[in-house]
């Protein structure tokens, strides 16, 4: 509920008190008017605390997956618990909800059916997006109008600058200007230059070349405006605007890639970072830095230590002692 809306039924309860000598007419119009407000108010209040009560249960949830993170350590099953729940929001942003509702029955990930549905009414908006139409959007803004102004989010004010944008490009200059006065002039908090080149291209129209007024009616702005509201909704649940299963994986490959990682002629079949398809995904990376390195036999993929010590055959190749014995009685030469 905003709190201009309880400022308002705060002085209109005052101001009932402090007039006594008004007609009675009056006094029951005023009540009226005062029990249709706190009827809104009591709508809103109830739907702000059902909001709250899901809001903390999603808490309590991702509490618990922390928990499980800091325990997966020692247990197989609740690693893989964890990379399911991975898995379930990766296929939830790139839209396979299908999918994803099929690993939630599959591995009975707890507190993931809950998740689906934000995602879900995420894809209508950006479907509609991609139709060039503002309305879900814009529904969803009115519907998030507090959250969106606490991150001084600028998702409402584009979508309206969108729609005159078209009006414009279809040659109806006055609608533009009545749909500015009526829904981008009392979004207005100051000066605002994204507005003030919009108002500049109604006057020069769509066929206009000159910059930054050309801009505005470029097809391109529909992709502006898609990316724009995915990174509100992320933002709104609370939710990472990369998907935790590619940090997770970019962490993993990261901590794998050795500085020599791009003069290295030859690979070993054991490093994912060094075969394909992690290669690629590895490339962009920063390599780890260690002091000590432990190599590996590629062999019997056993460190080579002073307990078992690296040899070098005459082609170069480096073994560990062990391999070489194992198998030299096992009849089998190495290159």
């Amino acid at each position: 509920m905003e709190s201009e809306e309880v400022s308002s039924l705060v002085s209109g309860l005052c101001g009932l008190g402090n007039h006594t000598l008004i007609p009675r007419s009056d006094a029951c119009a005023s009540v009226e008017a005062l029990l249709g407000q706190l009827s809104g108010a009591k709508r809103k209040l109830d739907d702000d605390r059902l909001r709250s009560a899901e809001m903390l249960k999603a808490s309590r949830v991702r509490l618990e997956r922390l928990r499980d993170s800091h325990e997966a350590a020692r247990d197989a099953a609740l690693r893989r618990k964890q990379l399911d729940r991975l898995t379930i929001d990766y296929l939830l942003r790139e839209g396979h909800d299908g999918a994803a509702l099929s690993l939630v029955r599959e591995s009975c990930v707890g507190g993931a059916d809950g998740d689906v549905d934000p995602f879900s009414d995420s894809r209508r908006v950006l479907a509609s997006l991609d139709a060039r139409e503002c309305g879900p959007a814009l529904e969803w803004c009115r519907q998030h109008r507090s959250r969106l102004r606490k991150v001084k989010s600028p998702l409402e004010m584009n979508l309206h600058l969108q729609i005159m944008t078209e009006y414009v490009r279809d040659g109806r200059r006055r609608d533009a200007l009545d749909h500015a006065r009526a829904h981008i002039a009392p979004l207005l908090g100051g000066s605002d230059d994204s507005v003030r080149t919009a108002f500049s291209a109604i006057a020069l129209g769509a066929r206009t070349s000159r910059h930054p007024y050309s801009a505005m009616f470029h097809h391109d702005a529909w992709a502006r405006l898609r990316a724009l509201f995915a990174v509100d909704f992320l933002r709104l649940i609370g939710a990472a605007q990369t998907a935790p299963l590619l940090t997770t994986a970019g962490a993993g490959l990261a901590a794998l890639k050795l500085p020599c990682f791009h003069a290295c002629d030859e690979s070993s079949a054991d490093c994912p970072a060094c075969n394909d398809p992690y290669r690629s995904l590895a490339a962009p990376l920063p390599a780890a830095q260690r002091a000590q390195s432990s190599p590996l036999c590629r062999v019997s993929a056993e460190v080579m230590d002073e307990d078992n010590p690296p040899q070098a055959l005459a082609s170069g190749a480096v073994y560990s002692r062990r391999s070489l014995c194992g198998t030299a009685a096992a009849r089998v030469f190495l290159m």
